[in-house]
């Protein structure tokens, strides 16, 4: 469903297609699986005690309209990992439209005004890293 590994300088979570966001599709509440996911990177961003990107590979994840628009909504809640201090940039690897669209969304105001990339692989998502550890 998903995995989160602490590389240090950055988190890296894997979302798999098996992962759900909301318990049903007329459901408001959050699944088990997104709210421990929310708080596992919460609480891997407080232990790296700085500053970090958190990388999100989305390839095999799928949302539909309903979940993202409910989604976006989320950001903006204290505990959502998107609220943490420790978060510098968010670096999103997709491939479908709608999740491209919803990363891109959360540039905006009413969504945090997060700091968003978007990827198409993981090559290029931990080439931006690095070239952003250099600047």
């Amino acid at each position: 469903m998903y995995h989160v590994e602490n590389r240090k300088d950055y988190i890296l979570a894997f979302v798999d297609e098996g992962f759900q966001q909301y318990e049903d599709s007329h459901a408001s509440k959050r699944s088990d699986s997104s709210v421990m996911l929310d708080k596992m990177i919460n609480e891997t961003l407080h232990e790296i005690g700085h500053p970090a990107p958190v990388v999100l590979d989305l390839r095999k994840f799928k949302i539909k309209w309903t979940d993202l628009v409910m989604g976006l909504a989320e950001t903006n809640k204290s505990e959502s990992m998107f609220r943490n201090p420790n978060l510098s940039e968010v670096v999103v690897v997709a491939e479908s439209m709608i999740l491209k669209l919803g990363a891109k969304a959360l540039n905006q105001t009413q969504y945090g005004g997060i700091n968003v990339s978007v990827y198409e692989n993981l090559e290029d998502a931990l080439a931006h890293l690095k070239e952003m550890a250099v600047h």
